[in-house]
């Protein structure tokens, strides 16, 4: 059976209306991988930005200055979210999050080559970092705690602690855990960071 002239008008609009839809999705799907990209694009000199700004610190001395790296890393955040639109990108607002994170990561990095060992970085929780990290000399101490679910317990039941009856209760409910807790912690505090950390003030020998 022939169609008339109105039915193949119908299925040409029809068809062209799904074409222009799915071009629209298409459109829609790489202006989302585009502003994801601008983004991680932006992150990866921002990390290159702070280690420059770390790199000059180990060279001449004095603390590193990441405000020029934060702002032109936020403003590149903020460019690649405004020429997506609003609700394209796959994560929003978020810039913030991001320079911690990457923040975070480079912090722990930059003492492996710059401090003989980790202690000696002026800050607890750099030489903390530092000794936990992939390779660093507690590594292996932190993840046979937090792998064993009895000393993620035990980590958990202390968190809310204010006093010593407290952690003595966890510690009796969880001793296994609190074994493999301790070795963790007097291999970051006493063997690895004893003056970053103040071993002595912790029970340190």
């Amino acid at each position: 059976m022939m169609m008339g002239e109105h039915g193949i008008r119908r299925v040409l609009l029809v068809v062209a209306s799904t074409l222009v839809g799915a071009a629209a999705m298409s459109s829609a799907a790489d202006k989302s991988a585009q502003c994801a990209g601008a983004k991680l694009t932006a992150a990866s000199k921002y990390a290159a930005c702070r280690l420059k700004a770390d790199a000059k610190v180990a060279k001449s001395g004095g603390s590193p200055d990441y405000s020029k790296c934060d702002t032109k890393f936020l403003k590149a955040f903020d460019r690649a979210e405004s020429k997506a639109g609003s609700g394209v990108c796959p994560s929003e607002g978020n810039g913030a999050a991001v320079s911690s994170c990457l923040g975070q990561v480079t912090a722990q990095c930059v003492p492996l080559v710059t401090v003989q060992g980790c202690d000696g970085t002026g800050s607890c929780d750099t030489c903390s970092a530092c000794a936990q990290a992939a390779g660093g000399p507690c590594a292996a101490a932190v993840d046979a705690c937090f792998s064993d679910p009895e000393c993620s317990a035990f980590n958990d039941c202390i968190l809310p602690c204010g006093d010593q009856a407290c952690f003595d209760l966890c510690s009796s409910t969880y001793p296994n855990g609190a074994s493999l807790y301790a070795a963790a912690i007097a291999c970051i505090y006493c063997d690895t960071c004893p003056n970053d950390c103040d071993g002595a003030s912790v029970g340190c020998p």
